[in-house]
């Protein structure tokens, strides 16, 4: 369901394509934390989520989002939203685990 817009140019209407844009998925959760911690990443409905926990940027092929994901150690979640042929921009978050 792609919308469209009419714009005027040269006297002529135009029929340009407006391209669906997917928000960068909101990463959750506490930090720092002690022991270990629950992140939780939220997308536009409709949307797969891929992540990663390494530093890489995800992609299509990476670890499939199917729900919370326990943390022991500081890590860096970087997650996206793929809908189709379009995909968010990254979203990101460090979780740091506290030093005791």
């Amino acid at each position: 369901s792609n919308a469209y817009v009419s714009v005027v140019k040269n006297g002529s209407i135009v029929k340009a394509e407006i391209k669906e844009t997917i928000p960068a998925p909101v990463i959750s959760g506490t930090t720092p934390f002690a022991e270990t911690t629950k992140a939780k990443i939220e997308a536009r409905e409709g949307c797969d989520v891929y992540y990663t926990t390494n530093g890489d940027t995800p992609t299509a092929e990476s670890t499939a989002y199917e729900g919370e994901i326990t943390l022991n150690a500081t890590t860096t979640i970087k997650a996206i939203a793929i809908k189709g042929e379009l995909s968010s921009q990254v979203g990101s978050k460090t979780f740091t685990k506290s030093e005791s």
